[in-house]
């Protein structure tokens, strides 16, 4: 388990775990050998025969990886065979604790060696980062939430909600939500608009029958049934106590009050990212995807873009390319 420190507002200080450490994840070769030959043990203590605690040391001068498992994981080995380690260092062994791509330490205990990488973050997941941008995890957050995922992560939450994902990763969120991804990434965010009908298309009407509803327009209510609320009500209970508001949600709306307006989401991608909104096509009664390309037809990379009625990616800032 972790403190009680919120990462979402602020990194600095970061969690620790119940002992006061902090958990750093790193790679290894299949012989337990890091960078430069270094032998690191399978369990217990290790130290950097070289430390420097200057934080401007940027290679060499200490022992290396990424502090919760957040930072660049491009620096991590992915090879046949690799080992993941969790390594719990005191916080006054880190030299440069807020460096984004790694940290240098001076000694730490290796408390976990495995051949799998999902086990490693698992781990890291379990004793407190779940609310971290974790390299390689996934978070998933339901209507209104939050999901923040690290390099090569999977980000997604639901109606209104922010996802984000650092480099390489798939950030996804429902109606009128923002998502960003880092580099590589691909960012897809709903539309604010209404659900479509139902698939498919509608059955011929019988001999004799009624002709069939506009397009667009309500079924008739059955025999017997009772009569479909006006336009612009709320549907009817289900039966049972209704739910409670999801967490974070706004207040229920009044009896007869309209909805609010519908909000288009958002999508930000980087460098050799996708950018993917979804928009409701209102001719042919469907949602499509809109997809830019960073670095193409005028898409910027870290740029929040959305789609317009017409289906066109146009920048939420107003700026015209």
């Amino acid at each position: 388990m972790a403190t009680d420190t919120d990462p979402t507002t602020s990194l600095d200080p970061w969690p620790t775990l119940d002992d006061g450490r902090w958990p750093i994840l790193r790679t290894c070769d299949a012989d337990m050998q890091g960078h430069g030959g270094f032998q690191w043990p399978t369990s217990g203590h290790v130290e950097a025969p070289d430390w420097d605690p200057d934080p401007d040391h940027e290679c060499g001068g200490g022992l290396h990886g990424l502090l919760w498992g957040c930072g660049n994981a491009s620096l991590l080995a992915a090879a046949h065979g690799t080992r993941w380690l969790i390594v719990a260092v005191d916080p006054a062994d880190v030299a440069n604790p807020a460096q984004p791509g790694k940290v240098r330490y001076r000694r730490g205990e290796v408390l976990l060696v495995t051949t799998d990488r999902a086990e490693a973050i698992a781990w890291l997941y379990d004793h407190g980062g779940r609310r971290l941008p974790v390299s390689w995890g996934t978070s998933t957050s339901g209507d209104w939430g939050t999901s923040t995922s690290g390099d090569w992560g999977t980000s997604t939450s639901g109606y209104r909600g922010t996802s984000t994902s650092g480099n390489g990763g798939t950030s996804t969120s429902g109606s009128g939500g923002t998502s960003t991804s880092g580099s590589g990434g691909t960012s897809t965010s709903g539309s604010g608009a209404p659900p479509p009908p139902a698939t498919g298309a509608p059955r011929p009407p019988a001999t004799g029958a009624p002709p069939p509803p506009a397009t667009g327009a309500p079924p008739p209510p059955a025999t017997g049934a009772p009569p479909p609320p006006a336009t612009g009500a709320p549907p009817p209970p289900a039966t049972g106590a209704p739910r409670p508001p999801a967490t974070g949600a706004p207040p229920p709306l009044a009896p007869g009050a309209p909805p609010p307006p519908a909000t288009g989401g958002t999508s930000t991608s980087g460098y050799g990212g996708i950018v993917v909104c979804r928009w409701w096509d209102a001719t042919a009664a469907r949602y499509r995807l809109t997809v830019g390309y960073p670095g193409e037809d005028g898409i910027e990379a870290g740029v929040a873009y959305r789609a317009n009625e017409a289906g066109e990616l146009v920048r939420v800032d107003g700026v015209q390319p």
